[in-house]
């Protein structure tokens, strides 16, 4: 390599005088190194500062409100909801076969699998003491013992039920069974539970138009209660529950949807 100006080559003391740092640092050194320790100083105390603060400081949460349960507490509550379940269609079963004859009697689990059916339940709430225990029953003219600290926790017991079924192909309802415990009747659990009804198929999204039911005429507590709840008889049909025992089709219709 030559030098054009010179027409020579460089030696080497030249390139060390172009290459040495000195030409690109002042010669005090001193300073700049003072003044590079000093720029590292106060950038760590900042920095400590700034970490100091963001940890006496707490995290808020990102949501605010009530927090979400977890995957287990889900778990949990699946498994208690299901246990109820299991439980009220264990206890109407049971109601269902006290107060139907075998002929007339229906496997309740086996209705609702069904698509389409429904049921509502009336569920009284009590001391256990009071519903599966009568060892504290009091005798007549003596006051009714106190419960003891035991007895507090409380246990669901269902003393009625309705089945009843939505039909899409002609828009309309079918009561299958509504049926109240003998322990708990004459109370007006019957008419709430019609009630109910009625209000939970306005409700449907398919616009019901009408609701249907098969009933004994012999049954004139159950027939006087369809009554009064707007059903209207519609046909008889003979022999429907055995041997002269005729069955009355009754039908509550709805206003037509405008």
């Amino acid at each position: 390599m030559t030098d054009p100006a010179k027409g020579k080559a460089p030696d080497a003391t030249r390139l060390f005088r172009v290459l040495n740092p000195e030409l690109f640092f002042p010669k005090n050194r001193g300073v700049m190194v003072f003044g590079l320790v000093t720029f590292s100083a106060v950038t760590a105390y900042f920095a400590w500062k700034e970490a100091k603060q963001q940890v006496e400081q707490p995290v808020k949460p990102i949501h605010e409100g009530p927090t979400l349960p977890t995957y287990q507490e889900r778990m949990q509550q699946r498994q208690q909801e299901q246990a109820r379940t299991k439980t009220g269609e264990a206890q109407c079963q049971a109601i269902e076969r006290r107060i139907f004859p075998k002929t007339e009697a229906m496997d309740l689990a086996q209705q609702l699998c069904k698509p389409g059916t429904f049921m509502v339940v009336t569920v009284l709430v009590a001391h256990r003491d009071t519903v599966v225990s009568t060892r504290n029953t009091p005798v007549k003219g003596q006051p009714r013992p106190s419960p003891s600290p035991s007895s507090h926790s409380v246990s669901p017991v269902a003393v009625g039920y309705a089945l009843y079924t939505i039909v899409k192909l002609d828009s309309s309802a079918r009561l299958i069974k509504l049926a109240v415990d003998k322990r708990c009747q004459q109370q007006g659990l019957g008419h709430q539970l019609m009630a109910s009804i009625i209000a939970r198929i306005d409700q449907h999204p398919l616009r019901v138009i009408r609701i249907r039911l098969h009933v004994d005429p012999l049954r004139t507590t159950a027939y006087r209660l369809y009554l009064a709840h707007g059903f209207r008889k519609r046909r008889v049909i003979p022999a429907y529950y055995g041997l002269q025992r005729d069955a009355h089709v009754l039908e509550r219709e709805y206003p037509p949807q405008q």
